[in-house]
């Protein structure tokens, strides 16, 4: 896929996720498609629990990973 234009575009949508990520392994919480460009504003992680919890937040592409937050 060649660079998008993301200046002159026909049409931007806002779009809200909410998930629970309860104790699986992993949980894919958003899926871009190859035609369209995504922005994240914010994760917000919290932990609802008396028990200790860990998260690591990070980006794939093409099946490589390319950023990792530990929280």
């Amino acid at each position: 896929m060649t660079a998008p234009n993301i200046v002159d575009v026909a049409t931007i949508l806002g779009i809200s996720y909410v998930a629970d990520l309860s104790t699986t392994l992993t949980t894919t919480l958003i899926t871009g498609a190859a035609e369209n460009v995504n922005k994240i504003n914010l994760i917000r992680v919290t932990n609802v629990t008396d028990n200790d919890a860990t998260c690591t937040i990070d980006s794939e592409v093409s099946g490589a990973h390319h950023y990792q937050l530990h929280l």
